[in-house]
């Protein structure tokens, strides 16, 4: 079916806000500091499985890459803890219906394989923060 010029450009509009609105709220999320008073650091805040990502020491956008499968991989994971024996790492998505939920679960697939062989002796648990309700998923234990 055929779309009209109004419907495209709808269409258009809505996924450049919504490209925006994810680039801005990575930024405020990269650089948020667990005493900033605003409502993001308060959502983080009450949660204490998900501000445990923000704490000191802990990570944000680290690079990993690699080869899976023949083929290469340059990724960036918006959070990562370092433990004795696990690496815990998040991915925040802003849709609102998860319809893509599907692709964003290959792509921690990508980051567990890559962790994986980076640290063998580590479990690796990723999970994804939908931040349209706030609600943390667990996707990947290995």
């Amino acid at each position: 079916m055929n779309k009209t010029m109004a419907e495209f450009l709808t269409e258009k509009s809505r996924e450049k806000f919504a490209t925006e609105r994810g680039t801005d709220i990575h930024r405020q999320l990269q650089f948020l500091q667990l005493d900033d008073n605003n409502e993001i650091a308060k959502k983080i805040k009450s949660s204490p499985e998900l501000s445990k990502f923000w704490e000191q020491g802990n990570r944000a956008e680290v690079p990993v890459a690699g080869i899976i499968n023949g083929k290469f991989y340059s990724k960036r994971i918006d959070r990562l803890i370092f433990t004795d024996d696990e690496i815990l790492f998040l991915d925040y998505k802003t849709d609102t219906n998860r319809a893509r939920r599907d692709e964003y679960e290959k792509t921690m697939k990508i980051y567990a394989s890559l962790l994986h062989a980076a640290f063998p002796k580590y479990k690796i648990i990723g999970f994804i923060l939908w931040l349209n309700n706030w609600d943390l998923e667990k996707i990947i234990e290995s």
